[in-house]
């Protein structure tokens, strides 16, 4: 089987739990080396989906023998952002593909949906989003 993607290097933002995850095993499947992205190393554990973002890094390594690479980084802030894409291409290469994923847990509003995903999301948190005071 042809793995449409191999050589090719993407960014999965994140990346440790949920869509992002699932993303970048799909991309993993058809050969794209993976950076895997999250705030914390221990990210998925405090969601129940993992222990730590290298933990989950090797798993699609593995599963898919291709070249991972976990990144944290808070890309809220400008000089973080650029430093995780330089530290991604010096390792794995420039990018091919970004999947900008990160931005929180699906919640504001209607409550964590179950299952976790992009399918069972209340109108609340698309048409409205988290309130700032």
């Amino acid at each position: 089987m042809t793995k449409s993607l191999t050589g090719k290097v993407a960014l999965v933002t994140g990346a440790g739990r949920g869509i992002g995850r699932a993303i970048a095993d799909h991309l993993a499947s058809q050969g794209c080396s993976i950076a895997i992205h999250g705030m914390r190393e221990n990210g998925p554990s405090e969601y129940g989906e993992g222990r730590t973002l290298s933990e989950t890094a090797h798993q699609i390594s593995n599963r898919h023998d291709i070249r991972t690479m976990r990144v944290l980084a808070d890309l809220t802030d400008p000089l973080q952002a650029r430093a995780l894409v330089a530290t991604v291409e010096q390792e794995l290469g420039p990018l091919d593909i970004l999947v900008h994923n990160a931005g929180g847990d699906i919640s504001a509003a209607g409550g964590k949906p179950d299952p976790n995903d992009c399918v069972h999301i209340v109108a609340d948190d698309v048409s409205v989003g988290p309130q700032r005071s």
